[in-house]
């Protein structure tokens, strides 16, 4: 793996002037298919750093590259775009719509879609994914009749569904039972060698923090390659 997709350089942010930053002059690459974990103490900055990432915040200085793009120069539209397409959100709640299916569910990053021909290719790969994920005879049913590991496996799904290039992961185990958890890091580790979809995890899971081809440890402000752990 050589191809850099994400690349931060200088990275700071503070969320007042004058206070002392979250983020400080952090410098990170991933590459195209690389998985890696993000782990560090409650409150150190794991979220914001993702958030960086996946351009839901701007960093109070330095620069942020996805796939040679400068992020920090795109107006609000085109990086809404570039979120959509390009980059797949996961979090420890799976903010699915209540009142949709499944299937509803893991289509609503397509809505923008205009064109027919594109809708129906989104149905049918919807359709495949949650197959995939073994959901396939679930796609109709409602969260609320779905356990909370079948959930998170639908936010996954939807998250894949405009095919990205990289996928963020929020604590996306930190909801789930063990049996559940392991279950997700299996989905999670599959997509990663399969789809070669980029792979970043913020968690306080130190099993899912192992699976990882490389872990990140952010303390005060910085980061560094987490020590070996036994």
């Amino acid at each position: 793996m050589t191809d850099t997709l994400i690349e931060l350089r200088g990275v700071t942010k503070r969320y007042a002037d004058g206070a002392p930053p979250v983020l400080h002059d952090i410098d990170l690459d991933i590459a195209a298919g690389e998985s890696v974990a993000i782990v560090g103490p409650s409150g150190c900055g794991k979220s914001t750093l993702l958030h960086i990432i996946g351009a839901l915040l701007e960093p109070s200085a330095g620069t942020v590259h996805f796939a040679g793009t400068d992020l920090t120069t795109l107006d609000a539209d085109a990086t809404a775009a570039l979120r959509n397409r390009e980059l797949g959100f996961v979090f420890q709640a799976h903010h699915l719509l209540p009142q949709c299916t499944a299937l509803e569910n893991v289509l609503l990053p397509t809505l923008v879609a205009t064109d027919r021909a594109q809708r129906q290719r989104a149905q049918e790969r919807a359709r495949t994914l949650l197959a995939d994920v073994g959901l396939g005879d679930r796609a109709d049913h409602r969260p609320g009749q779905l356990s909370g590991g079948e959930c998170q496996r639908v936010a996954v799904v939807r998250a894949l569904i405009n095919e990205p290039r990289a996928l963020l992961a929020d604590e996306p185990t930190g909801s789930l039972d063990g049996a559940n958890a392991e279950h997700l890091a299996d989905l999670l580790v599959e997509l990663n060698a399969k789809d070669r979809v980029a792979l970043v995890v913020v968690t306080h899971s130190e099993r899912l923090a192992a699976r990882m081809q490389r872990c990140l440890e952010l303390r005060a402000g910085a980061l560094a390659e987490a020590a070996a752990r036994a």
